[in-house]
Formats: structure tokens, C-alpha cells, sequence
């Protein structure tokens, strides 16, 4: 696995808090790169859908640059 996406919910008080917590625990345990996303982003009155493949896009081009650099 080259990249973890953690979705949470924002309105969920408990995932939000702990949820940068988990993303470095992740991290940390497996060292697989994680981007951590909130989940209730799809409502077009807050987030558009091109910052969200912005986040996805940029992530996944990190996670190739970090493959082709480790040479695999």
C-alpha cells in the first residue's frame, strides 16, 4: 500500500478531535503516508468538488514521487 486516505466526519465531534491523532499514529506505525480528509466536504455550499480532486490529485502525486525516489 503506498497511500491511507482517513475520511471522518466533521460533525462528529469525537472522529474530528482525534483525527489528526490517528492520521500520525498511522504514519508513524506504518509509515504509510496518510491524507487525512474531512468527509462531510461534499456540500457544495462550503467545498467545491475541484478543490477536492486538488487534494486527492496532489496526494497522489506525492505518494509518486515518493516510489520513484525510493526507486521501486
Amino acid at each position: 500500500m503506498d497511500g491511507f486516505i482517513w475520511g471522518y466526519l466533521y460533525n462528529c465531534r469525537s472522529m474530528d478531535q482525534t483525527s489528526h491523532f490517528i492520521k500520525k499514529w498511522i504514519e508513524e506505525t506504518t509509515g504509510v503516508p496518510t491524507l487525512s480528509m474531512e468527509m462531510d466536504i461534499y456540500d457544495s455550499r462550503n467545498y467545491s468538488a475541484a478543490a477536492l480532486r486538488t487534494r486527492v490529485e496532489t496526494f497522489t502525486e506525492m505518494l509518486r514521487a515518493r516510489r520513484a525516489s525510493a526507486g521501486a
